[in-house]
């Protein structure tokens, strides 16, 4: 059974090359000896570089399938970031010996991939604290995200329209994968969230503000200090950066909540208004937060379990699949508009 070809990296097909040859390329392109440690990537392959001279790095071997394009948006991105705001938490960018961004190589393999080397932030996942579930951070997760897209503010690349599978606006490309999820009831469910984004929500998506966004702010990219958990120390993983609604900033960053929260909308409301006392946001667009993250719960959902069935080889990467669809649940008990109530008195607007 094949992969839907229209959708690209569903599956995802990491490299999986060699560290000694993945050490000798560091040095070639890089002029750095040192030691190697794996890293998780949902499609690239990752390595921490300890470099015999104290300095850590993260080597990057992107995904065969990745273009020149792409990658040359995501790291034209990071630049922008440190050109407008150098005090953001993000990775830099650091050049070959031939003074690129970016080398292309061969490998024994065969195969042709791209590499690069970014610093290494120090710090661990928010998920693995305390602070993760608390309204302070929350607050600053959303006022972090809103921060880099006021950043990333007058940027744009030709490929910055992105289709990968995570692109929450198009969600209803997926619809067709829906049929890889075995209970019948969940999988009505999921097929109601994309039929309404495609009648009503996406036109009205088209509306709202769109710019470059980072649209993966989830628990395992957001990092903090070990010794001061209150303090963010990196937002990684540009991987998923794309031109898109704000709005789908503020709903994938509420992936940071964890899923076991008794009220799942006060979280929301408190990711919302660190993001809104940054970047302001507009009645339509809080409106529009709601649908959104249940696209984003039906989109997860249907991911993995089409990754599942098409790959059952593959681990699955992220074992979300019942969660999402317990936490859509959750979310339509709520509904819209109670949810809209109170995301809008959270942000100060007027409440209908």
């Amino acid at each position: 059974m094949s992969i839907t070809p229209e959708i690209k990296f569903l599956d995802r097909d990491p490299p999986n090359l060699d560290v000694g040859e993945v050490r000798d390329v560091v040095e070639r392109c890089f002029g750095l000896r040192g030691d190697l440690r794996p890293l998780s990537s949902e499609r690239d392959q990752n390595f921490r570089v300890d470099a015999d001279d104290g300095s850590r790095y993260v080597f990057k071997i992107a995904n065969r399938g990745e273009s020149v394009g792409v990658v040359d948006f995501q790291l034209g991105a990071l630049r922008h970031i440190a050109a407008v705001n150098p005090s953001l938490p993000v990775p830099r960018i650091h050049a070959t010996l031939r003074d690129a961004d970016f080398e292309q190589v061969t490998f024994s393999t065969g195969d042709n991939h791209i590499v690069y080397l970014l610093s290494y932030l120090d710090g661990m996942p928010i998920e693995d604290t305390a602070e993760a579930n608390c309204t302070a951070m929350r607050r600053r997760v959303g006022a972090l995200m809103a921060q880099v897209d006021i950043a990333l503010q007058g940027y744009f690349h030709p490929d910055a329209l992105q289709q990968h599978p995570w692109n929450v606006e198009t969600c209803v490309r997926l619809a067709p994968l829906t049929r890889h999820i075995p209970d019948a009831m969940d999988r009505a469910l999921i097929n109601e969230v994309f039929d309404h984004m495609a009648v009503t929500v996406a036109p009205r998506l088209q509306r709202l503000r769109h710019q470059v966004i980072h649209q993966d702010a989830h628990t395992n990219n957001i990092l903090v200090d070990p010794q001061d958990d209150h303090r963010i120390t990196g937002l990684i993983d540009f991987g998923d950066l794309l031109y898109g609604t704000l709005a789908a900033e503020v709903a994938v960053a509420c992936d940071s909540i964890p899923r076991e929260v008794e009220d799942i909308v006060t979280p929301v409301c408190e990711i919302a208004a660190g993001f809104d006392a940054e970047l302001p946001l507009r009645a339509d667009e809080i409106d529009s937060i709601y649908d959104l993250l249940c696209a984003r719960a039906a989109l997860v959902a249907t991911i993995i379990a089409a990754r599942a069935a098409l790959t059952p080889n593959d681990a699955g990467y992220i074992d979300l699949a019942q969660s999402s669809i317990a936490h859509l649940r959750r979310l339509r008990a709520v509904g819209h508009s109670e949810f809209n109530r109170r995301l809008r008195k959270a942000c100060r607007f007027p409440v209908s």
